[in-house]
């Protein structure tokens, strides 16, 4: 135990010192499967606040396997999008490899919100194929100010937070939708494909609409802690565009999902329901600063 923490502190002592050579790019990978999409995202955050502080170009490697897809590249950040200052000088310069957010100094401390959005979309832009994904989503579902937007957590998410019922969490939206002036119709995400098919079903007071995921689980089984296959790339596609679309709308009630945790991030003055919250030590960036500003919907 002691030696293992002495390894990590040497390791995150190397860490900084490397992100604080003299040099005009930093670049640097992340490698761990074990971790979902958005804490990957988290990790792109921080090193682009440790990038601008050191006044640093920043180039990006994900190459965990559960997002990779052996017909789309080793770097599966780059399937979805490019940094903002072009493609690095130096392409044989050896990335600083990390697998875990903790070994990056500073990490989210004093992070707003707002910063998160500014440092990510100041150091990176969705691809042009992703944009126009985007757009023609918001179009073709008519996503906009007056949509209520719903993400439901189904599987994996018991040892961050108590889980929630469908049956409560469909009695949670239509009490929204009674309560909420002016909302058209709603837009549905969930990696549960049963909770996406009753919100279709029970839900009649305006329409609903919901993506043509790749894949969702029939099972508490998530769907992104899997090797590297083909397929992959749609499935994070999925789940990006999903927490974009999100972001979108005019108000957003959700159970604790790093997914939808980073449609704030994307659109920080989005209005939050939450349907529950992360257990004490399970309260991480960004859910430790949504919740304070977010409505909590009791248990009744």
């Amino acid at each position: 135990m002691l030696l293992d923490s002495l390894t990590d502190r040497l390791k995150r002592l190397w860490i900084a010192a490397q992100c604080a050579r003299p040099d005009s790019e930093l670049h640097i990978e992340f490698v761990n499967p074990s971790i979902g999409f958005f804490a990957q995202m988290n990790f792109c955050v921080y090193a682009a606040r440790i990038a601008k502080l050191r006044g640093k170009r920043l180039y990006i490697t994900l190459s965990s396997a559960n997002y990779r897809d052996p017909d789309a590249g080793p770097c599966w950040f780059h399937y979805f999008f490019d940094e903002a200052h072009g493609r690095p000088a130096r392409r044989s310069m050896r990335p600083i490899r990390i697998w875990d957010n903790s070994q990056l100094p500073m990490r989210d401390a004093g992070l707003s919100l707002d910063d998160a959005r500014t440092l990510f979309f100041e150091t990176f832009c969705l691809r042009e194929d992703m944009q126009a994904s985007l757009d023609n989503t918001l179009s073709r579902l008519a996503i906009g100010s007056d949509t209520l937007g719903v993400h439901f957590r189904a599987t994996d998410k018991h040892s961050e937070a108590e889980l929630v019922e469908e049956d409560r969490a469909i009695m949670e939206i239509r009490a929204l939708l009674g309560r909420l002036p002016g909302v058209r119709n709603l837009f549905v995400a969930s990696d549960n494909a049963a909770f996406v098919a009753r919100v279709h079903a029970e839900i009649i007071e305006v329409p609903v609409a919901s993506l043509d995921d790749s894949a969702r689980s029939n099972s508490d089984k998530p769907l992104h802690l899997n090797d590297m296959q083909p397929g992959n790339k749609a499935l994070a596609h999925d789940a990006l565009l999903n927490a974009l679309v999100l972001s979108q709308c005019g108000w957003l009630l959700r159970t604790t999902s790093f997914l939808s945790a980073w449609s704030s991030v994307f659109n920080p003055a989005l209005p939050v329901f939450l349907l529950n919250q992360p257990h004490p030590g399970k309260l991480w960036f960004p859910e430790n600063r949504i919740v304070p500003g977010a409505v909590l919907l009791e248990r009744s």
